[in-house]
């Protein structure tokens, strides 16, 4: 699979270095495939895209190197990938990850009835544990480019409008992926653009056809839980981690009920 995707993000690069050359790129997907393999949950988390504010200037735009080149692609795209395995686990990298972390491991371990309790899933946020459960997951990011630290709903729309060919390469991509447990739409207008690169994904497999829907959920022919959700950032005044993992919870709860009588 490795080969593949990065055979289709050189497929996107150029297609978006000919009609968009100003463009950045980003690669993202499966965190660790040796840890993804192991895991029997699947999960994906898709966001808006990669906070690189502070190494915006050292990425070039798709049109200023060779795309063929490796070594160019090592220096300049992104890869969330690998900063996920590698660099989250410094104390300095918690915004974000830590409360993904936590509510990964909610997810892995939910069952219809039960759920871990915050005070359990907590501690797995922390610098030593969230790279662990970030390593178990894929993550997608819709714009595929480097961003600032905020990406408003407008900004994701915008990007759509002149970007709609990226609903095609995104159903290819998350395709490749196979049957997902769980997707978790991390963020405002997340859901709505992620709804149509699953229109397209709906031709390759009828499995992906939605049978429910419900106010924070969809639930597709292949029991897939599509979950419409916050930013794990959670940057708005009185918004607790507790809180929110327990609100992603009893989604999971009331959608896994709802699941077992489809």
């Amino acid at each position: 699979m490795p080969a593949i995707e990065h055979d289709l993000f050189i497929e996107w690069m150029k297609w978006l270095q000919k009609n968009s050359p100003l463009h950045k790129f980003t690669y993202d997907g499966i965190v660790s495939m040796e840890d993804w393999l192991l895991t029997p949950t699947k999960i994906l988390l898709v966001l808006k895209d990669y906070n690189d504010t502070c190494h915006a200037e050292d990425h070039l735009s798709l049109d200023q190197f060779d795309i063929d080149d490796r070594e160019a692609i090592k220096s300049n795209i992104p890869n969330l990938r690998y900063h996920l395995a590698h660099s989250i686990a410094d104390k300095r990298n918690w915004r974000t990850w830590n409360n993904a972390a936590r509510w990964i491991y909610g997810l892995l371990n939910s069952t219809l009835g039960n759920y871990p309790p915050y005070s359990e899933a907590s501690s797995k946020g922390d610098s030593r544990h969230r790279t662990v459960f970030m390593k178990k997951v894929a993550v997608l990011d819709l714009k595929k480019q480097p961003g600032k630290s905020a990406c408003s709903r407008k900004m994701l729309d915008d990007y759509f409008a002149k970007h709609h060919e990226s609903y095609s390469f995104l159903a290819r991509q998350i395709s490749l992926y196979g049957h997902l447990d769980y997707i978790v739409c991390c963020g405002d207008g997340i859901l709505e653009h992620f709804l149509h690169v699953l229109e397209i994904h709906i031709h390759k497999s009828s499995e992906n056809k939605i049978v429910y829907k419900g106010e924070k959920f969809f639930l597709t022919v292949g029991g897939t839980l599509i979950i419409d959700y916050r930013h794990p950032l959670l940057l708005q005044k009185g918004v607790s981690a507790k809180e929110t993992y327990i609100s992603l919870m009893k989604i999971v709860q009331t959608a896994l009920k709802i699941k077992s009588h489809v």
